[in-house]
């Protein structure tokens, strides 16, 4: 398995249980998080990830998530996905493309999430 596949393992580990121990195995301690793009305010420190990552945590089975990975190299990766969110608060369809690099011992240093949510059908 490559780093890729290994990383969004662990990523869908981690967003699953929502553990620190899990968002561990998958972020350096010096992680750069960013949320999309141009974050104001991107986590720098896994500690900060983490604080953030439980502050915004989705509950266990109401996603799902599909991806492929797009491109990878020794330092990196691009990932592109969809995530859906059949109801609540953020109920959509959403497209993502993950830019991911990944530090010495595979886990990623550096995550930006470019995503965009799908228009929603119009009802009948």
């Amino acid at each position: 398995m490559n780093t890729a596949h290994t990383f969004v393992e662990r990523y869908l580990a981690a967003w699953t249980s929502n553990s620190p121990e899990d968002i561990a195995r998958a972020f350096t301690d010096d992680v750069v998080y960013r949320g999309f793009p141009a974050d104001p305010d991107p986590a720098i420190g896994l500690e900060q990830l983490v604080a953030k990552w439980t502050s915004w945590a989705d509950e266990p089975g109401t996603w799902s998530f599909d991806y492929t990975v797009f491109l990878e190299d020794d330092q990196g990766a691009v990932i592109q996905a969809v995530t859906t969110y059949p109801a609540g608060e953020k109920s959509g369809v959403y497209d993502n493309v993950w830019l991911l690099r990944f530090g010495p011992d595979g886990r990623v240093s550096e995550f930006t999430d470019y995503w965009v949510q799908r228009p929603k059908p119009k009802s009948a």
